[in-house]
C-alpha cells in the first residue's frame, strides 16, 4: 500500500494526526514532501484537513507530537484549496485555543496565493469581529500584497471604526503593510496616527500606534519627526501597555532604533514599573544588544539609572542577558568592574559580584580599566578602588588579587604603590593563604620592575606571618572542643543539604531526565533504543568529583573584626 493510501485509509479510521505524527521525518525535505502530498489529497477531496485540524485540542495535540504537527500544517496551508470561511475558523481555533503560534503567517500566505481571498476573509472578519479580530492583520497584510493602495485605504478605514478590536488591529497593521511606498507615500497614514494620538484613550490602540510609526520611520526618513511625536505622544497617555510595546521594539529590533527613537524609549522605559517582569525581560535584552554593539555608554548608562531608581525590587538577576554580555567580554568587565567601584554605590559594586558569581565555581581575572582611573580622577582613587575591590570580591579573592595586580602596574607612584602592596598582603594573602599564594607566585614570574618586588615582598611578609603563628604553638581559645566542632558540622550539613535540594528543584537538568540514584558500584548500565529500534548497551564510567574551598582565616581569629574591615571597604565613600 502507497504513503498516500496509508494516510487516506488512517482518514477513514479517524487517525490522520497519529499518521502523520508516525509519517513524519527529522528531515526537512523529507517533512516538506508529506505536507505536499496531505494537500493534494485534500485538494482532490480524498480527505479534509480543515475538519482534521479544526478538531484538534491542546490535549489532543499534546499526545500527538504537536510541533511537528504544527510544522506540517503551517507548510501545507499555502497550499490548500478550501473555503475561506471554514478555513479561517480553523486557523483561528489553532492559533487561540491549541497554541500554534506561526499558523498566522501561513494563513496570510494563503490568502496571498489568489485576490479575491483577503477580501473575503476581510468580510468575514468585519461580520464577526469579536471572535475573528485577530486573524485581521495578517489578511490586511496578504491583501497589500496583492493590492497596495485598496488595503491601506482599507486599513486606514479601519483604524477609524466603531470596533475597538478592530481598531487595534488596523494600526498596527499599518507599519507592516506591504507596497510599502503606498503606505508611507499615503499622507493619510501619518494624520491617521497623528489623530489617534490626540483623541485615544485606549492603551492598547496607542501600543499599536507606537510599534506601526516606528516600522514607518525606518522607511520615512523624512517624516522622522512626525513618527518620532507619534510615538512620544502615546507614550505620554498609553501608561503600561504602551511601555510594553516600546520594550518589545527596544528589545528586539535594537540594532534598527535611530538615534532619536532610542532617546526617546530610553527615557520612557525609565519609568518601567519593577512588577512588570515581561517588560523588564523585554528592556533586558535590548539593553544586551546595546552592550554587544555600538551603544556601550548608553546600555551602561540605561542599566544603572533603572537599578537606583529601584534598588529594593530591581536587581541584577533581572537583567541576566545583560550580565551574561559583560560577564563574556574581559575589556567590558574590567570597564564595569573600574567605573562601580570608583563610584561606590553598593547596589552597582554588588553587581560586580554577581556577574563574577556565576557560574558559581568561576573566578575570573579582572584588569583594572586605567583609562577611567587615569581621566580626571585623582591618584588616591586608586587605593579606593582597591578596598571596593576587596569589600564586594572577598570570597573571590582570584578576581579581587587580580584587580589589585593591575591597579599597582598603573599606580601613578610607588606610595600609591606601596599602599596596594600592602593591602595585597592583609586582608588577601593572610585570609587565603592558599589559592592567592599561588597564584601570586605564577603570576610574579611574568610581572617587571617595581610590582614584582612588592609581589615577592608580600609572599614573603606571608611567610613571616605564618612561621609567626605556628611558633606560638596552640592556643586552646582558637581551638573548640569535639561536642562544638561535631555540632557545627551537623549545622553545616544541613545547611548545605537544604541548599542542594534547593538547587535541585530549580535544576532545568532535573525536570527534563528522571534522576537514577547508585548505591554501589564501579559503572552504570543503560539500554537504549538505536536510530533502526534495536536495543544498545550503553555503559558509563563511574569517577571521583570534588571541589576544594578555602575559608578566610579571619574568620576563626577575629570574625567581628574582618567584618567590620569589609563593611568599612564596601559603605566608604570618597570625599567631595
Amino acid at each position: 500500500m502507497s504513503d498516500r493510501e496509508k494516510l487516506v485509509g488512517a482518514y477513514q479510521a479517524g487517525q490522520l494526526p497519529e499518521a502523520i505524527q508516525a509519517a513524519i521525518s527529522p528531515d526537512r525535505s523529507e517533512r516538506t514532501k508529506l505536507a505536499s502530498v496531505l494537500a493534494s489529497l485534500h485538494n482532490e477531496g480524498r480527505i479534509d484537513l480543515v475538519e482534521v485540524f479544526g478538531a484538534l485540542t491542546r490535549e489532543s495535540a499534546t499526545d500527538h507530537d504537536s510541533f511537528r504537527l504544527r510544522r506540517v500544517f503551517e507548510e501545507l496551508l499555502p497550499e490548500l484549496v478550501a473555503p475561506v470561511a471554514k478555513l479561517i475558523r480553523c486557523v483561528l481555533h489553532l492559533y487561540c485555543e491549541v497554541g500554534f503560534d506561526d499558523v498566522a503567517e501561513a494563513f496570510r500566505d494563503f490568502c496571498a496565493r489568489q485576490v479575491d481571498r483577503p477580501k473575503i476573509a476581510l468580510a468575514e472578519i468585519e461580520a464577526d469581529p469579536e471572535t475573528l479580530a485577530d486573524l485581521l492583520v495578517p489578511v490586511l497584510i496578504a491583501g497589500s500584497t496583492v493590492d497596495p493602495p485598496t488595503y491601506v485605504a482599507e486599513t486606514l478605514r479601519l483604524s477609524r471604526g466603531a470596533s475597538v478590536e478592530l481598531r487595534r488591529r488596523a494600526l498596527f497593521a499599518l507599519g507592516w503593510l506591504g507596497g510599502e511606498q503606498a503606505v508611507w507615500g499615503n499622507p493619510d497614514v501619518a494624520k491617521t496616527l497623528e489623530h489617534v494620538v490626540e483623541v485615544e484613550g485606549d492603551g492598547q490602540i496607542l501600543a499599536s500606534s507606537i510599534q506601526s510609526a516606528f516600522a514607518l520611520s525606518r522607511h520615512d526618513a523624512a517624516n522622522q519627526s512626525r513618527w518620532i511625536a507619534v510615538a512620544a505622544g502615546a507614550l505620554s497617555k498609553g501608561g503600561e501597555t504602551a511601555l510594553h510595546a516600546a520594550s518589545k521594539v527596544f528589545g528586539f529590533q535594537t540594532d534598527d532604533l535611530s538615534p532619536e527613537f532610542l532617546e526617546l524609549f530610553l527615557a520612557s522605559l525609565a519609568q518601567v514599573k519593577p512588577s512588570n517582569k515581561g517588560t523588564l525581560d523585554n528592556i533586558d535584552y535590548g539593553i544586551a544588544h546595546l552592550l554587544h554593539g555600538n551603544y556601550v555608554e548608553e546600555g551602561l548608562c540605561f542599566l544603572e539609572n533603572l537599578l537606583r531608581s529601584h534598588p529594593q525590587e530591581v536587581s541584577f538577576s533581572n537583567f541576566n542577558d545583560a550580565v551574561r554580555v559583560i560577564r563574556s567580554s574581559p575589556d567590558l568587565l574590567s570597564k564595569v568592574a573600574t567605573r562601580w567601584f570608583l563610584g561606590g554605590e553598593a547596589v552597582l559594586c554588588e553587581g560586580v559580584t554577581f556577574i563574577v558569581d556565576e557560574p558559581p565555581s568561576a573566578s575570573p581575572e579582572i584588569e583594572a580599566d586605567i583609562g577611567g582611573l587615569m581621566t580626571g580622577v585623582d591618584p588616591a582613587r586608586f587605593v579606593f578602588a582597591a578596598r571596593k575591590a576587596i569589600g564586594y570580591l572577598f570570597l573571590k579573592p582570584i578576581c579581587a588579587t587580580s584587580f589589585l595586580l593591575s591597579l599597582m602596574r598603573q599606580a601613578p607612584d610607588s606610595e600609591v604603590r606601596s599602599e596596594l602592596a600592602s593591602l595585597l598582603l592583609s586582608p588577601l594573602l593572610v585570609n587565603f593563604s592558599g589559592g592567592v599564594a599561588e597564584y601570586l607566585e605564577r603570576r610574579a614570574e611574568s610581572e617587571e620592575g617595581e610590582v614584582k618586588v612588592a609581589v615577592r615582598r608580600a609572599l614573603d611578609a606571608l611567610e613571616s606571618y605564618l612561621d609567626d603563628l605556628k611558633s606560638v604553638g596552640d592556643i586552646p581559645a582558637l581551638h573548640p572542643s569535639v561536642e562544638h566542632r561535631d555540632a557545627y558540622r551537623r549545622h553545616f550539613s544541613e545547611e548545605v543539604a537544604e541548599s542542594f535540594k534547593k538547587v535541585q528543584a530549580e535544576s532545568v537538568i532535573l525536570q527534563l531526565f528522571p534522576k537514577t540514584v547508585l548505591l554501589y558500584g564501579r559503572k552504570a548500565i543503560h539500554h537504549v533504543f538505536g536510530p533502526e529500534g534495536q536495543i544498545k548497551r550503553s555503559e558509563i564510567q563511574l569517577g571521583s568529583h570534588g571541589t576544594e574551598i578555602e575559608f578566610p582565616r579571619m574568620t576563626r581569629v577575629d570574625p567581628h573584626g574582618l567584618d567590620f574591615m569589609l563593611r568599612v571597604f564596601r559603605y566608604e565613600r570618597m570625599s567631595t
